[in-house]
């Protein structure tokens, strides 16, 4: 069986290819006409975009002979049968067959949902906004290794539960075939690069019904460390493109910082998200902010770490940054907006210059004339407006006055006797008398109508802003938490209230279609609140264990289902399995989870794949540290490409930077700004970890002073421990947290001169 299978598979491959090759000399043989016709003139209307479409096709059909396909599936439905074959690009030869599905087509779902035992599969086709269910019997599919245009291997699985035709083919021989193979290989041969991965060949049935979600329906993804969750969300967006007509412009990437959007770089080719929008929260807010005027804020949260939850004795200040993410604050910006609309109108009073006016009648029917637009921008409008008519006035009163003073002139001054220097002198007079009325005049448009519709035109949301600040701290309940806020000073935690008050006063309403908003248990009410204003349907993707902002981000999407979403039509899906690291690692997450969260969570499941022990090592003082590190070092990095040293803050971070230089050229110092590269050695704070993953983690202090046993720093250790894919070491100073008792001993303490990277 093995030699026949093998054989008919690489026969069929030779045949894709072949098939790939004719149609690639057939599509450039039509760009090759289409460009001698653009030059005699002979084009014919849409020439441009068949050429530009044609390039493309010839593009995509270059990649696809290096890896046509990764599977096949046979289906029945009534009496036809049919076998297809999946890959990364859709396929089809000169006279339009199909010849290859492509992964986003709906049928395709059928692949990666199927499971022995499990036949009988669904996918919808959408029509016109009419959802159309096709119910097939999968009669057996196949996960097809190729390299070097040679089918290497074949994983085959029959409807039938217990069969023996679930085996694995290879050149080496047949044997039961393991569930998810092919997955647990690419993971197990995989180093990190930094970047986000295609997982098009792997993707799970838990990860394809996700990326598969209605693009009409909102969808939170709350995975755990190391799911897929982020590289589903884009291979998502590639689904709803592929399957909708939709605008790239109207798309929308949002991630926690530059970091994460060099991460996702080289993902978007593959999946034909080029041209899609990527921005960080900071870059969104401030674009819309820019036109009022500049504004430095910045988006570094290391004081929030450093300065309030590392420090016990800081309470207070940790209470107003709860206070400027909460619903209650939302409220009250909203409340304050409301009362800004009616304050304004209700002021209006009778405008009067030079002896012309408008009255509170005329005032208002204007400002109605204006009502399509948002708040400031109908002020600015209707400020303009009554500026523009007084300014109309103003100028028909300088044209009579001109016009009055040349008639006066000709007609006071004929037959005066005057002789011509007496004449000279008068005509001097009453040009001069001339530039005195209208220079009245303007003075008196200036006082009375300039400063007035000046006035009248509050557009700097910075300054409502800050007069919002200052109007809450008037109330005696919250009065409290805002005296360690400095007045006109704002931070990374105004960004938020700051953008929804611009969203409430001046939005225009125009709305993306979709937006991917990763790491989003980061992310405050106030967030969420804003966003939900500018578009249609977002994808969420996070996890609450990660949520080291705490009570600031999102302990649970309760919230967000039941205020910001449809809890009857939008879904929450969770993804419990890791794929990113090793079982060792996870079962070193879970036992700091369970043993800070007294056992209220449920458990990480581990892909199924072995690695190295996780290592521990006591230390007594920094200079030992530092061996301990050098030393691991030496012996990884023939073996590793990424190695990530994480210390719990950003200057012990650096400190240890500018130590192991010394010793290592290419070590390299992370903060969210930066742009990780594909290999190196890369020091890093705890807290601008998240999103990424090493071949290697070092930990460099995990002793019960650095991660004492609270829920904060539960979590903390947690997106700590589970960057490590391949193998995780961790260093302790004399006592370890108890977060890690029942792992390894304690001992007692020492220093030396290097004491400031422990």
């Amino acid at each position: 069986m093995k030699d026949i299978d093998i054989s008919k598979e690489q026969l069929n491959l030779d045949q894709t290819i072949e098939r790939i090759e004719q149609s690639k000399y057939y599509l450039s043989d039509l760009i090759r006409k289409k460009k001698v016709s653009f030059k005699t003139n002979e084009t014919l209307p849409g020439d441009n975009i068949a050429l530009s479409i044609h390039s493309d096709d010839v593009k995509n059909l270059g990649q696809a002979l290096r890896y046509p396909y990764f599977g096949n599936f046979e289906i029945k439905s009534g009496k036809t049968q049919e076998t297809f074959y999946i890959g990364k690009q859709g396929i089809r030869d000169t006279d339009e067959n199909i010849v290859v599905v492509d992964w986003r087509m709906p049928i395709a779902s059928v692949f990666y949902n199927f499971t022995p035992g499990n036949s009988k599969q669904e996918y919808k086709i959408e029509i016109k906004g009419r959802i159309i269910k096709e119910v097939v019997d999968v009669l057996k599919k196949s996960q097809i290794e190729i390299e070097k245009r040679k089918v290497v291997k074949i994983i085959r699985q029959v409807a039938k539960l217990n069969s023996d035709q679930n085996i694995t083919l290879t050149e080496k021989g047949t044997e039961i075939s393991v569930t998810d193979d092919i997955l647990k290989a690419a993971l197990e041969n995989s180093e990190t690069s930094g970047y986000l991965k295609e997982i098009i060949a792997t993707i799970q049935r838990e990860q394809d019904i996700a990326i598969r979600q209605s693009i009409h329906k909102n969808l939170i993804i709350q995975g755990v460390a190391g799911s897929g969750k982020s590289s589903i969300a884009l291979h998502r967006l590639s689904y709803l493109i592929y399957n909708h007509n939709i605008d790239k412009k109207k798309l929308l990437i949002l991630v926690p910082s530059e970091l994460f959007i060099n991460s996702v770089q080289g993902l978007l080719p593959g999946l034909e998200l080029d041209g899609i929008q990527q921005s960080t929260f900071k870059q969104l807010v401030m674009k819309s902010l820019q036109k009022y005027s500049k504004l430095d804020i910045s988006d570094d949260y290391s004081s929030f770490f450093n300065d309030i939850m590392f420090n016990a004795n800081t309470q207070e200040k940790y209470d107003l940054i709860k206070f400027k993410g909460s619903k209650e604050f939302a409220m009250k910006i909203v409340q304050y907006v409301e009362s800004l609309e009616e304050e304004y109108e209700r002021k209006f009073n009778p405008f009067v210059f030079d002896g012309e006016w408008l009255s509170k009648e005329d005032l208002q029917k204007i400002y109605a004339g204006y009502a399509y637009l948002p708040f400031l921008s109908r002020i600015k409008e209707f400020s303009s407006h009554v500026e523009k008519h007084f300014s109309d006035i103003m100028k028909h009163k300088i044209n009579k006055i001109e016009e009055d003073t040349e008639a006066l002139k000709i007609s006071f001054l004929k037959d005066s006797g005057l002789d011509k220097r007496e004449h000279e002198t008068a005509v001097q007079i009453f040009n001069k008398v001339k530039d005195n009325k209208v220079k009245k005049l303007r003075q008196n448009f200036s006082a009375n109508v300039k400063q007035r519709t000046l006035s009248m035109n509050k557009v700097n949301i910075h300054l409502i802003y800050k007069e919002l600040l200052e109007d809450i701290n008037k109330d005696p309940e919250i009065e409290e938490l805002f005296k360690y806020n400095v007045p006109g000073k704002f931070d990374y935690f105004d960004l938020a209230p700051m953008y929804y008050l611009y969203l409430l006063l001046d939005y225009d309403g125009s709305k993306y279609t979709h937006i991917v908003i990763d790491e989003a248990q980061d992310l405050s009410y106030i967030h969420f609140a804003a966003l939900k204003k500018i578009t249609n349907t977002m994808t969420i993707i996070g996890d609450q264990e990660q949520s080291i902002f705490m009570d600031y981000g999102q302990t649970s999407w309760e919230t967000v289902q039941q205020d910001f979403l449809n809890p009857k039509g939008d879904i929450l899906l969770k993804l419990n399995t890791s794929y990113r690291s090793t079982q060792e690692v996870i079962e070193v997450a879970n036992h700091v989870m369970n043993v800070g969260l007294n056992g209220t969570r449920e458990s990480i499941v581990p892909f199924s794949r072995s690695g190295e022990k996780v290592k521990f090592q006591r230390v007594l003082t920094g200079e030992e540290l530092l061996g301990g590190i050098t030393e691991t070092i030496h012996e990884w990095h023939s073996k590793y490409k990424r190695i990530a040293i994480i210390s719990k803050d950003e200057k012990k971070a650096q400190n240890l930077t500018n130590y192991l230089k010394q010793k290592f050229p290419n070590v390299h110092h992370l903060s969210l700004n930066d742009k990780t590269s594909a290999e190196g050695i890369f020091v890093v704070a705890s807290y601008n970890i998240k999103g990424m993953e090493f071949d290697g983690v070092i930990l460099s202090n995990a002793s019960d002073k650095s991660f004492p046993n609270d829920e904060f720093h539960t979590k903390l250790l947690y997106v700590v421990l589970t960057r490590a894919q391949q193998v995780l070491k961790v260093f302790y100073q004399d006592t370890p947290t108890q977060l890690l008792m029942g792992l390894l001993e304690n001992e007692s303490k020492n220093s030396s001169e290097f004491d400031d990277i422990l």
